[in-house]
């Protein structure tokens, strides 16, 4: 299989860094032919209009953000042998969500989902892409369910999208710092996770 990425995927590739360097408002059909060295039909021809251009970067941009976000959890989470190591994968992995590094990752998401607002065919690719993403979350908790290191009563669904939401909500105080103990709210979180899966919080 050759490495090097289709014209499609070179266009898509192209349109990210722009609307992350300059935001969709920077995105210029001229500027993304010049530097992909494709005629401008070519990206009409994948994408139709800058519109939809604008529509598949940003879904992609939320694919890759949630992929990174979720793939080493749940094989963590789905490794876990015992309810004790459960709860240090939690704990261990919300931590690291929760650095400062991933900051940028938060905020990326925070601004596709207000790009989503005025674009409805934006809304289904997104949930589209987070129904697969939960939908792999939700198989994880049920197989933590099995092996009996998850409360019956959880939903695991619902428990899924809560805990992404959880974690994406950090933006909040990300984008408008305020004077709290970040700590705590990282304490909080795994406190409420734990809690909501049926895991005793440690002492």
């Amino acid at each position: 299989m050759s490495s090097h990425p289709t014209s499609e995927e070179l266009i898509l590739n192209i349109a990210i860094d722009m609307i992350e360097e300059l935001g969709i408002e920077g995105l210029r059909i001229q500027d993304v032919s010049r530097e992909a060295g494709l005629a401008v039909t070519s990206i009409y021809h994948f994408f139709q209009s800058r519109e939809g251009l604008v529509v598949a970067a940003q879904a992609e941009r939320f694919i890759r953000t949630h992929r990174a976000l979720t793939a080493e959890f749940m094989q963590q989470v789905a490794a876990a042998p015992t309810s004790d190591d459960l709860r240090r994968v939690i704990l261990d992995r919300i931590t690291f969500f929760f650095s400062p590094g991933r900051e940028l990752e938060r905020l990326r998401r925070l601004n596709i989902l207000g790009s989503a607002v005025s674009r409805p065919e934006l809304v289904t690719k997104l949930r589209d892409v987070l129904t697969l993403v939960n939908d792999e979350a939700a198989k994880t908790i049920t197989i933590a369910q099995e092996a009996g290191l998850v409360a019956r009563q959880v939903d695991p669904a619902t428990t899924a999208i809560w805990i992404t939401s959880l974690i994406q909500a950090r933006s909040l105080i990300e984008l408008i710092p305020l004077d709290i103990d970040y700590d705590e709210w990282s304490r909080l979180t795994i406190t409420a996770v734990t809690s909501a899966l049926g895991l005793t919080p440690d002492e």
